[in-house]
């Protein structure tokens, strides 16, 4: 059966996608419509959720039904994943319904409507739920027109007009005539405080006490200069742990995303601090040791830190390869770089001390 899958949205090719992957990865035998509705979920799980929402079914008894119903599936080892007769019956239905709403492009939406609508193990967990062909309808009906609801404006209670009658005439023009003397009597008694004496004192005060409060803060704001420029005669130098880099001296992968602990990742220090980030990253070795006893405690070897002496690489764990590395550009397990096994030396072998667990 040939479909054109041209017709399919990109979130519908993609949910596809995801069926082919998850079908590949659990070694199913063909793309069934549980494989499907499990990408349709991964894929748009807001509009799933909606729909089984809108009726009344419980999103997690569902899930966990297309979850039992996965673990029946015959399983076989091929290279080649075909869909199932009942997975293209579903594509066919849901091209059909696509073109019965007036939509030229299929989504999500009738894919779903199609997995309730054509017989297969979807539609038999639906029906388990109470949910009819007609439910869904509507539901995924309600979804797509979901943000076309018009919502009116409540009405809005309009005065009723007054006839103008003679009388009502009158008493207009006597309350127009009262409301524009207040206004009249209200400006001159303005006009009078304006012009008075009292009040162009009072202005004259502010403007002298505004000068005063301006001239305190520029002497303030000068002060606070140059007392911060006494105290910016520190000169900053480069950090002596970091060597200005910022991160954690290390040749460990994950240990060199971290911040340096002298300057906290900046790279630059101060001077007078300098000397006392040395003497605390610096071990300190007892005054009446001799040098020939240090000699001999540098000679001997230690556990190394990076397998902690179990010659062992801790970044894999002795597997040679990475699976869902944060640094990696794929999925794909990589190969393990603090160990032998990229050097081809030794799997899974701390690549530090060579797999012996000591280290000078």
């Amino acid at each position: 059966m040939n479909i054109n899958f041209s017709r399919f949205t990109i979130k519908s090719r993609n949910a596809i996608t995801r069926a082919f992957t998850l079908t590949k990865q659990c070694q199913y035998a063909e793309i069934e419509p549980q494989v499907l509705m499990v990408a349709i979920l991964q894929e748009s799980d807001e509009m799933v959720s909606y729909v089984l929402n809108k009726m009344r079914v419980d999103k997690n008894s569902f899930c966990s039904a297309i979850s039992n119903s996965m673990r029946l599936i015959n399983r076989r080892i091929t290279s080649e994943h075909d869909f199932s007769l009942s997975l293209q019956l579903v594509f066919r239905k849901s091209i059909e319904l696509s073109s019965m709403v007036g939509s030229d492009m299929v989504s999500l939406e009738h894919i779903f409507w199609a997995l309730g609508t054509v017989d297969n193990p979807v539609r038999t967990i639906l029906n388990s739920h109470g949910v009819t062909p007609e439910m869904l309808r509507l539901a995924i009906n309600a979804y797509i027109h979901r943000g076309s609801e018009i919502h009116r404006a409540p009405e809005v209670n309009r005065i009723p007009e007054i006839r103008r009658t003679p009388e009502v005439q009158d008493n207009l023009s006597s309350d127009s005539d009262e409301f524009e003397s207040t206004v009249t009597s209200f400006v001159d008694k303005l006009k009078n405080i304006f012009n008075s004496k009292f009040f162009i004192t009072i202005c004259v005060i502010l403007v002298i006490l505004g000068i005063i409060s301006e001239f305190n803060d520029n002497s303030s704001s000068n002060n606070s200069q140059s007392g911060s420029s006494y105290s910016n005669k520190e000169t900053m130098i480069t950090c002596p742990i970091c060597g200005g880099s910022g991160r954690y001296n290390s040749f460990d992968i994950f240990k060199s995303q971290m911040p340096c602990t002298g300057c906290g990742g900046s790279g630059r220090v101060a001077s007078s601090q300098a000397m006392g980030i040395m003497k605390m990253h610096t071990p300190s070795t007892p005054s009446n040791q001799s040098n020939s006893q240090r000699n001999n405690s540098s000679r001997q070897l230690k556990d190394c830190p990076h397998c902690l002496g179990s010659g062992i690489c801790k970044s894999c764990d002795g597997d040679g390869i990475i699976e869902n590395s944060p640094y990696a550009y794929s999925l794909d397990p990589i190969v393990c770089p603090n160990c032998l096994s990229k050097h081809g030396v030794g799997k899974g072998k701390c690549k530090w001390c060579h797999g012996t667990g000591k280290r000078k």
